[in-house]
């Protein structure tokens, strides 16, 4: 399990890291773009979220500047707004990960969440929630009044 977990963490931070090149990047600097959330009960806020969206993937990622960790949102069949969940059935490919000294997952064989997306315009605003194990200790990280809004290209 730690090499899916590692492997999991290493292409969250692949996509946050070069998901985006200077020409990738609109020029909304009117738009304040933010994802942040409750890791059981604490805050994590990101100024800086970065979008990954493919024909039919979607993927958000933020970290924040004090360490506070990485949150990546991701949605194999992506097709628009509507509420995705993870953990909900053996064929469901979605994932919502939380790593900080660990990493924590919930997919279709650990832990649930939801995340409800919202376009309007090039805007998409969204809320989620899940709850993610951590397969090298067991233990779970509770998230919860997350919230995001980013910009399409």
């Amino acid at each position: 399990m730690n090499t899916i977990i590692k492997t999991i963490t290493i292409l969250a931070l692949f996509f946050l890291l070069f998901s985006c090149t200077s020409n990738d990047v609109p020029d909304n600097s009117a738009e304040t773009i933010f994802l942040k959330a409750k890791i059981n009960g604490a805050d994590f806020s990101s100024d800086f979220p970065v979008l990954t969206q493919l024909t039919n993937t979607f993927s958000i990622g933020a970290s924040t500047s004090d360490n506070q960790g990485f949150l990546q949102i991701y949605i194999a069949d992506y097709s628009g707004s509507g509420t995705y969940t993870a953990g909900s059935t053996i064929n469901n490919e979605n994932s919502f990960l939380y790593t900080n000294s660990g990493s924590w997952l919930a997919n279709k064989d650990y832990e649930s969440g939801t995340v409800t997306i919202n376009k309007n315009g090039n805007v998409l605003t969204g809320t989620f929630s899940f709850t993610a194990f951590n397969f090298s200790n067991s233990t779970t990280k509770t998230i919860t009044d997350g919230s995001f809004k980013v910009i399409l290209p």
